[in-house]
């Protein structure tokens, strides 16, 4: 789903690709993109329940936090990570929605590809 939602993302908010995540011309772009883009994310822009429930459920997380402090809401579970993109995608989708104040810990099964990653990347925070 988050994939799905980074790809409505990209194709309504700055044109980067018509239809898929495949037609950007390299894995660097993507990653500059999840990482350095600054996006403004809308979930009324969007027709797809699954769209538009994920947003929220991200937005929600603000909400939250003002309501019941901090530790009301201080961690989005991602399960079944099969690949850094995993990570990267809900990361992306994060900074766009909550204008890049975010604290990331990964507790992943890929965390030297994670690792590598971030050493490419330096806009990214590692916690292990």
């Amino acid at each position: 789903m988050h994939q799905q939602t980074v790809e409505a993302v990209l194709k309504k908010t700055n044109k980067l690709i018509k239809e898929s995540l495949s037609e950007l011309t390299s894995e660097k772009k993507l990653i500059q993109i999840l990482t350095e883009e600054q996006l403004v994310i809308d979930p009324a822009d969007y027709d797809s329940g699954v769209i538009i429930d994920t947003i929220l459920s991200i937005q929600q997380i603000e909400e939250i936090q003002r309501k019941n402090g901090e530790e009301g809401c201080n961690r989005y579970i991602i399960s079944n990570s099969e690949d850094v993109y995993s990570v990267l995608f809900v990361f992306g989708l994060m900074r766009w929605i909550f204008a890049g104040k975010i604290f990331l810990l990964t507790l992943c099964h890929f965390l030297n590809r994670w690792k590598a990653c971030v050493m490419r990347h330096k806009s990214l925070q590692f916690f292990v």
